[in-house]
């Protein structure tokens, strides 16, 4: 089963993580965390005053170097594939790129290149690396 898992962000920089772990929601904030140390609490993130606080969901897949992915992530990939034969050889063909994913439908796309040989790798997101998207 997936993982059900949130990413907080607030004025374009994340500032916490919501999980659902055996029915129970958790949730760590990098604020009420001085130490690198992970603290999670029981409930939801606190979302106290009037800010503007987002969530990116977790899409259920993780990169090559094993990041997870959620929305609004800014993917990379560089991969061979097989695209058609000649004769009993196959013709291989390159493909890279970069893209944003932009809700948990565009799954397909990440899994596809896993599929086909890995190379898809989170490069940032759109929150604080929207010039990677850039031509």
């Amino acid at each position: 089963m997936r993982a059900i898992k949130f990413r907080i962000i607030y004025k374009n920089k994340v500032v916490g993580y919501e999980r659902l772990v055996d029915g129970t929601w958790k949730w760590m904030s990098f604020d009420t965390n001085g130490t690198n140390r992970e603290n999670w609490y029981r409930g939801v993130f606190p979302f106290n005053d009037n800010r503007r606080y987002q969530r990116d969901q977790f899409i259920g897949l993780i990169d090559c170097a094993k990041t997870d992915i959620y929305e609004r992530d800014i993917i990379s990939w560089d991969y061979e594939y097989d695209s058609d034969y000649d004769g009993d050889m196959p013709i291989v063909k390159r493909t890279t790129g970069r893209a944003e994913i932009k809700d948990i439908f565009d799954r397909s796309r990440i899994f596809t290149a896993a599929q086909e040989g890995g190379g898809v790798l989170v490069i940032g997101n759109t929150h604080q690396n929207p010039e990677l998207l850039k031509p």
